[in-house]
């Protein structure tokens, strides 16, 4: 498991513990009031519901056997705490100095990943892509040569790595602050190191080999399988999700580098 010691979840509920046991309020049907509902969990266990729902990314029925509360009571509980963790954890950040790497005065690497979705009614087209012949939400992400994610935002899916590239205004950001990026054959753009043939083998193989850090730390990200599978909620709820899962993954990232 990502967080995968019982130290890393302790301090991940010290993050968050004063908004969870905080009552969660619904509307009552069939008046506007809303109306505290209780809970028969303790605040750790409501957080580990949502880390193992978002982990192993299982159906309310499993859950429900497992924690032995009702279905509806699991979906309150994830509509209360992912956007608490959402707002709570903040472990992505620009870095406040930019360090070249003496390969080609590189400072990271630039790469987008797609994590697939249910079809959506209405607006199905800005999540469908013809070349994956799928749905999904992209997300473009600056990673660093320890494989710390340094930035992450998500776009529709029709969206491919160029347009993700201007939709974020990276080619301003790059100029802004002198600094070029790996990349693969998806972007072009004079800031970018991509693939170069002309260039020796050993080059491109230096180019591969560095650039491999950012697909490792997005298949570290995959480890919770809400960010791996095909998700069933609406793209709202995908957006909290995955924001949770790459912020939970950089945590670890952070205290145990890749290189």
């Amino acid at each position: 498991a990502v967080v995968s010691t019982q130290s890393t979840g302790e301090e991940i509920f010290e993050m968050v513990k004063d908004d969870i046991v905080q009552p969660r309020y619904v509307r009552s049907k069939p008046s506007n009031s809303h109306k505290a509902t209780p809970t028969s969990l303790s605040p750790r266990m409501r957080l580990l519901l949502v880390l193992h729902w978002l982990h192993d990314y299982p159906k309310y029925k499993l859950l429900k056997q497992i924690y032995h509360i009702s279905k509806a009571q699991i979906s309150r509980e994830i509509h209360h705490i992912l956007p608490i963790l959402y707002h709570r954890l903040d472990f992505i950040h620009w870095p406040t100095k930019w360090e070249k790497h003496p390969f080609e005065g590189v400072s990271g690497i630039i790469d987008c990943t797609s994590h697939f979705r249910n079809r959506v009614h209405p607006r199905q087209a800005d999540f469908y892509r013809g070349d994956k012949r799928r749905h999904f939400i992209t997300a473009q992400n600056v990673v660093d040569f320890n494989g710390v994610f340094l930035n992450c935002v998500f776009g529709n899916g029709h969206n491919n790595d160029m347009n993700m590239f201007k939709y974020t205004h990276m080619d301003e950001f790059l100029a802004e602050r002198d600094i070029k990026l790996l990349a693969d054959q998806g972007y072009r753009h004079h800031r970018i190191v991509r693939p170069d043939y002309d260039c020796s083998q050993s080059w491109n193989a230096k180019q591969a080999d560095l650039r491999s850090l950012g697909e490792v730390s997005q298949g570290m990200v995959k480890m919770w399988n809400f960010a791996a599978d095909r998700v069933r909620e609406n793209p709202e709820i995908q957006d909290l999700g995955l924001n949770v899962c790459y912020q939970l993954t950089n945590y670890v990232l952070q205290k145990y580098p890749i290189r």
